[in-house]
């Protein structure tokens, strides 16, 4: 039963060794600052030490990702949102990359040491978004954490990573769906100017 929900729910691109390498994190908002987020594996109490914290921010860089709670010496990570050419710098264990975005919706980027990776939105649901690799293997998966904690989301990772990848994986979403949410509010306030609302 648990192979056929697993099938279900992320394709069956998944063979079953990445399904027993696969974990979840939890994206929570810190109960002291709406820019702090706490990525926690999912299950873990609330008062659990973050794995990693992503700080949002209104100037450059605007995420910044923390190895644990956010201190300047604990930083590993940062994104930075370029909304003229709809690309995003992230930089992680001081490692470059840019996220470019397509008409599709689609967020693809590329690591020297990794290869090509792609962020598809999901076709079935519209606001989730799944990551494959150059070979069209889904890696990873990025939703609401459900309808009993709407203002968490989560990451659902199927292959086993190192914290560089975990990192990059998490940071690139968070900082997608943010250029996303800029761009709809954009387009939003084009349309009202010119029906004159």
């Amino acid at each position: 039963m648990r192979d056929l929900l697993n099938k279900f729910l992320y394709g069956s691109s998944l063979s079953e060794a990445a399904n027993d390498e696969s974990r979840t994190l939890s994206i929570r908002p810190s109960p002291e600052d709406n820019n702090l987020f706490l990525i926690i594996p999912e299950g873990a109490p609330k008062e659990a030490p973050p794995l990693y914290t992503i700080s949002k921010r209104d100037d450059k860089p605007n995420f910044v990702a923390y190895r644990g709670p956010p201190a300047p010496e604990n930083i590993i990570g940062t994104a930075t949102i370029h909304f003229t050419t709809t690309t995003i710098d992230l930089s992680i264990f001081n490692q470059h990359m840019v996220v470019k975005n397509s008409l599709s919706g689609n967020w693809s980027f590329e690591t020297s040491h990794m290869g090509k990776f792609k962020w598809k939105v999901n076709q079935m649901t519209g606001s989730s978004y799944e990551l494959y690799d150059r070979a069209e293997r889904k890696l990873a998966k990025y939703g609401s954490a459900g309808i009993t904690r709407p203002m968490e989301k989560q990451v659902s990772v199927f292959v086993p990573c190192d914290d560089f990848f975990t990192v990059t994986i998490v940071l690139s979403i968070m900082a997608c769906k943010e250029l996303d949410k800029i761009n709809e509010k954009v387009a939003g306030k084009l349309i009202n100017g010119l029906v004159g609302i």
